[in-house]
């Protein structure tokens, strides 16, 4: 049986709405996430004595991963952009219809971005699954989901990860290397009614650990999607996890509540942090050339769902 995962404690010191797309930098072991509904960007290193920091990004900021540069690839809103080591932002096209929004997605094993997004409002069941190329091509490998929400490679195989949280489903596609094309999507774990699937992460072990929004907990899955722990965190609305590669710590995201009359407490949003049996991984960083920065080709192709 899996050890206990307990004795959580608050690693971000600063108020936030809705934390999401947590992150640990290879480099520099800084953690980093975004808050959707305050636009910023957080970074945190737990050697430096108040080294939390926050920065304005764009309005519904859901997505940012590191850079070599120390800038981050983003998505906020209908756009996906960069901030170079600078500062300064650059975007994309508008990529999507005006009533949905991005949300989070993840670098898979070649370099490639993949991203999801969400209605503002009620679910239409259009949302999309998207695969940046490295030339900046867009191809869609969904187009029917409720709200497309966490996204994992697994560092070895480079199978991919997907939840569908109105569906409470996780879906996995196999990747063929050598062509660089995904496989079909198969239902890898599906979540009883009331049960909501939100961020992701994988583990080394071969486990998938799952926030579960307004369960106060995350569940850890084996390789074959059987539920093998329930973890109780300290946010009810767990959004997002991340695992430190260096210590195999376990990272929760958390949403400010009250919210969906789920709850009545007062909690602000912030990270959490455990020691665990889990072990993380460096991610694959993104791919696409530096000259390539300016986002000209980087969603150059508009995709309007």
């Amino acid at each position: 049986m899996p050890r206990e995962i307990a004795d959580f404690h608050q690693v971000s010191k600063l108020d936030y709405g809705l934390v999401e797309s947590l992150r640990v930098n290879p480099r520099t072991g800084c953690v980093s996430w975004v808050d959707i509904e305050n636009g910023t960007l957080s970074t945190l290193s737990t050697e430096v004595k108040g080294g939390e920091e926050r920065v304005n990004l764009l309005p519904h900021a859901s997505f940012a991963e590191s850079l070599p540069e120390l800038g981050y690839v983003f998505a906020a809103g209908q756009h996906l952009g960069v901030r170079d080591e600078t500062g300064n932002v650059s975007l994309s096209p508008t990529l999507l219809s005006p009533g949905r929004r991005f949300n989070d997605g993840a670098i898979d094993k070649l370099g490639r971005l993949v991203i999801g997004s969400m209605n503002f409002d009620n679910s239409d069941n259009k949302n999309v699954l998207l695969l940046v190329e490295l030339d900046g091509a867009i191809t869609v490998l969904d187009s029917d989901l409720g709200l497309s929400n966490g996204i994992v490679v697994a560092p070895e195989t480079g199978a991919l990860f997907s939840v569908d949280t109105l569906r409470r489903t996780v879906y996995r596609r196999d990747l063929d290397i050598e062509t660089s094309v995904y496989g079909p999507r198969q239902v890898f774990a599906a979540f009883d009614p009331g049960e909501n699937p939100d961020g992701i992460a994988y583990s080394a072990t071969g486990h998938l650990v799952v926030a579960l929004w307004g369960s106060a907990a995350v569940a850890i899955l084996d390789a074959s999607g059987r539920e093998v722990q329930r973890v109780s965190v300290p946010p009810v609305f767990a959004t997002s996890v991340c695992i430190r590669p260096d210590t195999g710590a376990l990272l929760v995201g958390g949403a400010s509540q009250p919210r969906e009359k789920l709850t009545t407490a007062t909690m602000t949003g912030g990270v959490w942090e455990a020691e665990s049996w889990l072990e993380g991984y460096p991610v694959t960083t993104w791919s696409q050339p530096r000259n390539d920065y300016t986002m000209i080709k980087l969603g150059s192709q508009r995709v309007i769902v």
